[in-house]
């Protein structure tokens, strides 16, 4: 079976994603401890848009957020500690088009070797939220190098 046709039967076994849309609870403030099947990602391009791959246990671990609740509160939350020059996460903005996938891990081998682990991200929603860092993070610019 070659990779793709794997990620395909893996992907067709996995229960379908809940989007829950009127339930509500906190991201769970251990998501990048890797316990709720993956990690977290999110990126920005210059152009100002902003992507977020979520894991969907978290989401489920959550209790119900809907998918945008969920991302505004993960990106709130995190975001200002991400340091860029193509995106400004410490400041707020409004309307901010965000695209959210949730993902899943199936473990290819021991549970506990995250290496041996294969991340199937669902489709992306696109999103907007009125984008608000939830902290203050100033960002260092490092200095010309001296000799």
């Amino acid at each position: 079976m070659t990779p793709k046709n794997l990620a395909i039967a893996v992907a067709l076994l996995l229960p379908a994603p809940v989007w829950a849309e009127d339930v509500q609870g906190p991201v769970p403030d251990d998501i990048w401890s890797g316990r709720h099947g993956g990690f977290p990602s999110f990126g920005a391009s210059a152009a100002g848009g902003v992507s977020v791959e979520l894991p969907s246990r978290a989401f489920q671990d959550a209790g119900g957020l809907s998918l945008r609740a969920f991302a505004q509160d993960f990106l709130d939350r995190w975001g200002p500690h991400m340091c860029s020059d193509i995106f400004n996460f410490q400041s707020p903005h409004k309307n901010l088009k965000v695209r959210v996938a949730l993902i899943d891990s199936i473990p290819l081998g021991p549970s506990d070797d995250p290496a041996g682990t294969f991340f199937i991200p669902g489709p992306y929603q696109e999103i907007s939220i009125d984008y608000q860092p939830a902290a203050a993070v100033h960002c260092i610019i490092p200095s010309e190098p001296s000799s």
